[in-house]
């Protein structure tokens, strides 16, 4: 039956893995990239609306009372859409540069605002004609929140991709805990391992050693590779793996083996000493890390070297590839 204390626990190491991919700087920029979408997507389809609304009025003031399908009444249907096309054009345009943080030059905003002004007066001509209030508002609505919506996109999207820049900055700055102008100070070392046992529950021994960065609610993966020929399990860091996933057939793994006699480990041994990686008493467990064998290779081939190999001599090395190949064989 499981505890509160085991709950709680449990509990708690989810938190720290939600909480440590929730302020992922990727993550908090990716949050206000989606809440920026939604905002352009709500602005463009009021925008869209709002030139539809305006395409009715705008069609019968310039069919000037023309009979309905006649030519002229046909061809004032393209008045609307013409001028929405350039103001949509310019729109989009903006919305390009503002996203880059590009200004525009004077140009652009004088041909937004003749558009804007040539559909708010063609929208509201008949109204201001009869001087009738509640169809001047009704038809006033629609071009002015037009009007109001193509200035303020711009600098809504410009004002968001800020927005996301710093939100980003203050997240890297946040985890790595470099706060600009302030010394970072370091966590221990003791209670990173009491955090990490904590918030894990594997022991500090399985964590990935970060120095004096801070401790992240992030699981170090122990990797383990057991080699081929019957070795002992060696751990080893997953970044030198470069066969990591992939499976070796057996054939290859027996080759491999082959490959390898015990005079060539000893060849390899008293190459080492002879650079001084290893000493003349280095323990067997220092010796078998270094050439990559189990111990018992090792010892044979330590037994090996000092039994045909003194120290390293071109001449005396030439004596082992015959040993090699009757190994082999």
């Amino acid at each position: 039956m499981t505890s509160r204390a085991d709950r709680l626990i449990a509990r708690s190491r989810e938190a720290a893995r939600i909480r440590g991919y929730q302020t992922d700087p990727d993550v908090v920029a990716l949050r206000l990239e989606t809440s920026r979408v939604w905002v352009e997507r709500l602005g463009w389809t009021g925008l869209v609306l709002g030139l539809a609304f305006t395409a009715a009025n705008v069609q019968h003031f310039a069919a000037q009372g023309a009979e309905p399908w006649s030519l002229v009444w046909v061809t004032a249907w393209l008045l609307d859409p013409m001028v929405s096309l350039v103001l949509l054009a310019i729109l989009l345009g903006e919305s390009m540069t503002s996203r880059h943080q590009l200004p525009t030059d004077g140009w652009v905003r004088a041909t937004k605002w003749a558009a804007l002004g040539a559909t708010y007066a063609m929208n509201t001509w008949h109204a201001w004609a009869t001087v009738n209030l509640a169809s001047i508002l009704l038809h006033s609505v629609p071009p002015a929140l037009v009007f109001f919506a193509a200035e303020a996109l711009p600098q809504l999207r410009y004002r968001m991709t800020e927005a996301i820049g710093r939100a980003y900055a203050s997240a890297v700055t946040a985890t790595t805990g470099a706060a600009s102008g302030e010394p970072f100070t370091a966590t221990p070392r003791a209670e990173r391992e009491q955090s990490a046992e904590r918030f894990t529950g594997f022991p500090a021994s399985a964590w990935v050693d970060a120095g004096d960065r801070p401790t992240l609610p992030v699981v170090a993966r122990q990797v383990t590779e057991r080699r081929s020929n019957g070795d002992q399990a060696q751990r080893r860091p997953a970044a030198k793996r470069a066969d990591a996933g992939r499976r070796v057939p057996p054939a290859a793994r027996k080759a491999e083996v082959k490959a390898r006699t015990v005079a060539e480990l000893a060849r390899r041994l008293d190459e080492l000493i002879a650079a001084g990686d290893l000493t003349e008493d280095a323990s067997n467990n220092k010796t078998r890390l270094a050439l990559e064998c189990s111990p018992q290779r090792a010892k044979e081939a330590a037994e090996y070297r000092r039994t045909h190999l003194h120290r390293t001599d071109p001449a005396r090395l030439a004596m082992v590839e015959p040993d090699a190949e009757q190994e082999a064989a």
